[in-house]
């Protein structure tokens, strides 16, 4: 499942059918999902400086004038796929979906695993997917 995780995660990295830039952005309908979207102190991973200005996706989205829907889907934390439902229904709405997804500081660094997390995180990132991720 890791491997398969890791080779999907690579599909915007060779920008396919020339994805990136979005062209048009401000006339699209975003949606923004992915608990770590908004979330200061896992944007800095297990090493984070509480007195760090970290600039989140969703702030920086915000400051930028974009309007979006932001659901969180499944924290990185936990197995629960309960919230999923709730960013498949933004991205079905949506022209253009960023998903945020990856570690917390509690799945991250020494001595810890997130491996217990993956399966949520990987069921929402395939549903999420199913509607142009």
């Amino acid at each position: 499942m890791a491997r398969d995780m890791a080779e999907e995660s690579f599909v915007l990295a060779i920008n396919e059918n020339q994805t990136l830039p979005i062209k048009n952005i401000n006339s699209k309908k975003i949606a923004l999902v992915g608990w770590l979207a908004d979330s200061e102190a896992d944007h800095c991973g297990s090493y984070y400086n509480g007195g760090a200005n970290v600039v989140t996706v969703k702030k920086a989205m915000e400051s930028a004038g974009l309007q979006m829907s932001y659901s969180t889907g499944a924290t990185p934390d936990n197995t629960s796929t309960a919230m999923i439902s709730d960013a498949v229904a933004a991205a079905q709405k949506a022209d253009v979906v960023i998903a945020v997804l990856g570690d917390s500081q509690q799945t991250c660094g020494e001595m810890v695993s997130g491996a217990q997390s993956a399966g949520a995180v990987y069921i929402y990132c395939q549903r999420v997917s199913l509607y142009g991720c």
